[in-house]
């Protein structure tokens, strides 16, 4: 086989990390051998042995037009039994064996035989397979496990349907409902993929290399061909346009080509030690299921970073800065250059986390504003002590690993001194974080992330007792000659740069606002905001718009989205210009992360463009193609999806969010259309329902509420919130009936039921049930006038509060205490809403 210098480089360097995607065509089977040991019949071969089924002479006739010639000869079912004699016991082929000696990232395969079921040798990676007929699609998992996906269904499982013509591939395709060629779709543009077939002229084969099309010198990668077809110079040429590169051969070809360039096979093993820095001490000692957590796992190595800086040429360094300064997520390459200031505040973060570690603190959290520079502060922090001490290891967790509490007792196998870990942030763990550190029990391991001030105080205060984190301040006069010089060495700004040093402070000086905005409007004649409408209004149609509005969206949720995933979303709505076109003239404002997810510029960015600038259509319109990318998931969607995309779909779904922007344009009823939409798709979710009913209760639509909340209770029965915010809803529908009858009295001990087991049960919540209890059973019985049993159970509510109280520091709690007090003592009742903000830390 032949291969470009070029070509063979790439395909072996994404083999080496685990990042190819192999699809087989029917030349995969065509030398295995059926249960009679004769060679596996496909393409033709299977055409005529049905038309002499049939009694019909064959001429070479296509499949297609062979099976619609026997219709009225033979039944459907005659002809898979048929199928089942050819395709049913099939044994692999030596080559199609020796495939899984390599690790994949997915394999996907259009026949329909099951010899894949049958491949008896040693595979590098478990097997899981799935019919792509009747299954829905499943994430990626770690290097350790094989997808391999049957697109075109299994003869052992033919009752549930087989595309046997390219007719029954384009109605599937056109259906939507086969979610696996979505998936595969997504694949083809993440990943590395290997078309291997029996000719290119099979026409599905030929529909599905136009879907893996990319630009001609594109950065997404290359796709390869494997076919033994000699083609003419225009068909190369027209694969060449497309990204993709045709290898002739077979497969056994191909085989014999891995076996010589990759010998003995590619484990998941020696991918992680390429990915993932590990040393092979530490790969020995992983068993495949620590495999699964180990890949979340990354050691940082400020010598390799160095290195790596080193070997940067200017004009990539440039650009890095530029984005960088610009607002851009900062990267340990960014962190370990000369690029970003060493803060003063950043001297005071490190003097502080030095003590921490010698007073062998086991969580070291640092809070600031969005903005503030306090993620690259901290980075830089943890990169300057590594180097001081050489006998700490620094390892990075990702933000998608489904187990923070595994990666931590995995530690134990993979470094064996003094350990950091870092965070990127806190948030996207959530409240079960104290409970994930408990694998750290016995561990001489820290912990570092970064948090919000106001998620802090709100939120993770409460789950985290007895911690108290570093407040990364603004930064000061001090600083403005190191940025100053920043903006000058790598920031194109001629007016910046024929400023006087004392207007250049001055323009610093006038920015009250955080880092980025202050850097950013330092160079420009324009505030912040101005600066982000001019830049989207010029970008040059309205495709790039929408484009930017699905990665936008996906940066305000703070996880971004892979580029799969936008481009499928963008798919639904852009009209003339493809997903790469409308990339590339997003450069600057839009770029891939470490962890190769797109974000566009700073939330702070996007912020500005969806609350003042995009009109609620086209939030609308983003909104709803990012959730049409999840429909493909098995229900519950944030059990199927990895941490990342579960937060985006959250996000995407969350009722203040789309209540916010729909009360913005001037209609609050708006946003009921985003979720009517779904009500099918998500028939089975209990967090859309959850999300759907405390939408409709935002806009006083008490009565739909409690229908949606009950939908939720019904697809999620265990889940608090769904139960509380039921309870919550029909104490305000029962305090508005017109009358004390059966069904408000129904509706309020439903209620009260409710949430008096939530509070006996301590049940962790993002508000108390006594709180909601007091408020809305009082309320409810005062509105009725039934003043005397208003204020007996008023009293029970004021102990219960007295004795909350004593263990926890809550405004909310204090609030509703003297209310009812008042109450209770004074009868003074005020309908005005309880402020609830009862993440606090505990007494």
């Amino acid at each position: 086989m032949q291969f470009s210098p070029g070509d063979r480089s790439y395909l072996l360097a994404s083999m080496k990390v685990g990042e190819v995607i192999l699809i087989l065509g029917a030349g995969a089977s065509a030398t295995s051998q059926n249960s009679r040991g004769e060679p596996v019949k496909v393409g033709l071969g299977l055409a005529e042995l049905i038309a002499k089924r049939a009694g019909l002479p064959y001429a070479k006739e296509k499949l297609t037009d062979v099976l619609s010639a026997t219709s009225t000869v033979l039944s459907r079912q005659q002809v898979t039994e048929l199928l089942a004699r050819e395709y049913v016991g099939v044994k692999p082929s030596r080559e199609l064996e020796q495939l899984f000696a390599y690790s994949w990232r997915r394999v996907y395969t259009w026949n329909i035989d099951d010899a894949l079921l049958n491949v008896k040798s040693r595979s590098a990676q478990y097997r899981r397979f799935y019919n792509g007929l009747i299954d829905k699609a499943a994430e990626l998992e770690g290097a350790e496990q094989l997808h391999i996906v049957y697109l075109h269904g299994e003869i052992t499982k033919a009752e549930h349907g087989l595309i046997l013509t390219e007719n029954e591939y384009s109605t599937w395709i056109k259906s939507e409902k086969h979610f696996w060629y979505g998936r595969a779709a997504q694949d083809y543009l993440a990943f590395c993929p290997v078309f291997v077939g029996s000719t290119l002229d099979e026409p599905i084969l030929s529909a599905e290399l136009e879907r893996a099309r990319r630009e001609a010198n594109s950065n997404f990668g290359r796709a390869f061909l494997v076919t033994p077809d000699n083609l003419s110079p225009i068909k190369l040429a027209s694969l060449e346009a497309r990204g993709i590169s045709h290898i002739k051969g077979t497969l056994e070809e191909f085989s014999v080509w891995l076996s010589k360039n990759l010998p003995g096979g590619r484990s998941p093993k020696q991918i992680l030690a390429t990915s993932n820095n590990y040393s092979d001490e530490a790969l020995d000692s992983l068993t495949r299921d620590d495999l699964a957590v180990a890949q979340f796992l990354r050691q940082v190595s400020p010598a390799k970073l160095s290195q790596a800086i080193g070997s940067t040429s200017g004009s990539e360094k440039s650009r890095m800065a530029r984005q960088f300064l610009r607002g851009f997520p900062p990267t340990w390459k960014v962190a370990a250059s000369e690029i970003p200031v060493i803060l003063d505040a950043s001297e005071k973060l490190f003097e502080e986390f030095a003590s921490a570690v010698n007073d062998d603190e086991r969580l070291f959290i640092v809070s600031g504003q969005s903005g503030s520079g306090k993620t690259t502060a901290v980075m830089m922090t943890l990169l300057r002590y590594v180097r001081e001490h050489p006998d700490v290891d620094l390892f990075e967790l990702s933000g998608d690993v489904r187990s923070a509490r595994r990666a931590f007792s995995l530690l134990r196998k993979v470094s064996n001194r003094r350990t950091i870990v870092y965070i990127g942030d806190l948030f996207l763990f959530g409240d079960g974080f104290r409970e994930d550190l408990e694998g750290l029990s016995g561990q001489n391991v820290m912990v570092v992330s970064t948090v919000r001030s106001g998620e802090w105080r709100d939120r993770l205060a409460r789950r985290l007792p007895g911690v108290e984190p570093f407040t990364f301040q603004r930064f000061v006069r001090k600083d403005f000659d190191p940025l100053i010089d920043r903006l000058i060495k790598y920031v194109p700004s001629p007016r910046f740069r024929k400023l006087s040093r004392s207007e250049q402070y001055k323009k610093l000086s006038q920015s009250d606002s955080q880092l980025l905005i202050a850097l950013r409007e330092a160079t420009e004649s324009e505030n912040f905001s101005d600066i982000i409408t001019n830049e989207f209004e010029k970008l040059p149609d309205q495709d790039t718009k929408l484009l930017l509005l699905i990665v936008g969206l996906s940066t305000m949720a703070r996880v971004g989205i892979s580029r799969e995933a936008a481009g499928e979303a963008y798919s639904l709505l852009s009209k003339t210009r493809s997903f790469e076109a409308a990339l590339d003239a997003l450069e600057g404002i839009v770029d891939a992360a470490e962890n190769r997810r797109l974000y566009a510029r700073h939330e702070l960015y996007v912020r500005h463009i969806l609350e003042n600038v995009a009109t609620f259509t086209e939030f609308s319109s983003v909104l709803k193609s990012l959730l049409r990318t999840y429909l493909k998931y098995n229900i519950p969607i944030v059990r199927s999806v990895n941490r990342l995309d579960s937060q985006l779909f959250k996000f995407l779904l969350n009722h203040d969010f789309i209540f916010g922007h729909a009360d913005r344009s001037g209609d609050c009823e708006l946003g009921r259309e985003i979720y009517s939409d779904f009500e099918v798709d998500f028939q089975l979710d209990g967090h859309f329902w959850l999300q759907y009913g405390l939408y409709l209760a935002e806009i006083d639509d008490l009565r739909g509420a409690i229908d949606k909340l009950r939908l939720s209770v019904q697809a999620y029965p265990d889940n608090p919130f769904v139960i509380h915010a039921l309870a919550d809803v029909q104490l305000q529908v029962a305090r508005n009936r017109p009358s004390y009858d059966a069904a408000t009295r129904t509706l309020i001990d439903e209620a009260v039921r409710a949430l008096k087991l939530q509070d006996a049960s301590n049940v962790e919540s993002d508000v108390y049930p006594i709180v909601t209890l007091a408020n809305g059973h009082v309320a409810a019985l005062i509105k009725h006038q039934e003043v005397k049993m208003a204020k007996a159970v008023a009293t029970q509510y004021f102990d219960r509060l007295q004795q909350l109280e004593k263990v926890i520091s809550s405004p909310s709690v204090e609030r509703m205490k003297e209310k009812i007090f008042r109450f209770v003592t004074l009868d003074e009742w005020h309908d005005k809403p309880i402020v609830i903000n009862q993440k606090v830390r505990r007494k």
